[in-house]
């Protein structure tokens, strides 16, 4: 009985420690194929707002959405922001590859714990723009085909992209 015990914690322990990792690497962006000096804005029917920030070190920043009425100010206020809170939640926080002109980002997204790692990908439109049109979690599990568009707005600044949850995947 006690045997069972210390295996099902050993599961337990390397199930975890499995699913804090990407399947994507993080690698440098060497790429001029997308603005970094900003923030990507993409747009829904409902008039909600996804925003997200990428890092010459292979990060992104969800900043989570918002109403577009609000959006001016929460992007003000994001850009000047270097407040811990953000860098304590994990699900904001994922890497990203440019290949060619296609873009795939992968970030934890609030589940059941642990958190549920996702891919995005798409294809970048110009240097300001692009689209992405799949959505699927690591595990095969679920897939599907989207229609996002992300469009570019320069910022003064950007929050700081170091954070305790994505080192050397």
């Amino acid at each position: 009985m006690v045997r069972y015990f210390y295996l099902f914690v050993v599961v337990l322990i390397l199930g975890s420690s499995c699913a804090d990792k990407f399947s994507l690497l993080r690698e440098d962006n060497n790429s001029a194929s997308l603005r970094l000096d900003g923030i990507y804005l993409s747009e829904d029917s409902l008039q909600i707002v996804d925003m997200y920030f990428f890092y010459e070190n292979g990060i992104v920043l969800s900043r989570g959405s918002i109403q577009k009425d609000k959006l001016e100010s929460k992007i003000h206020n994001l850009a000047i922001s270097q407040d811990e809170k953000y860098k304590s939640m994990k699900f904001l926080w994922g890497v990203y590859h440019i290949e060619d002109d296609r873009i795939k980002f992968e970030r934890w997204y609030p589940s059941d714990t642990p958190y549920e790692a996702y891919i995005k990908e798409g294809k970048i439109l110009n240097d300001t723009t692009f689209q992405i049109d799949k959505s699927y979690r690591t595990n095969g599990k679920v897939r599907r085909n989207i229609n996002e568009k992300y469009q570019f707005r320069k910022t003064s600044s950007k929050p700081d992209s170091l954070n305790r949850w994505i080192f050397d995947n």
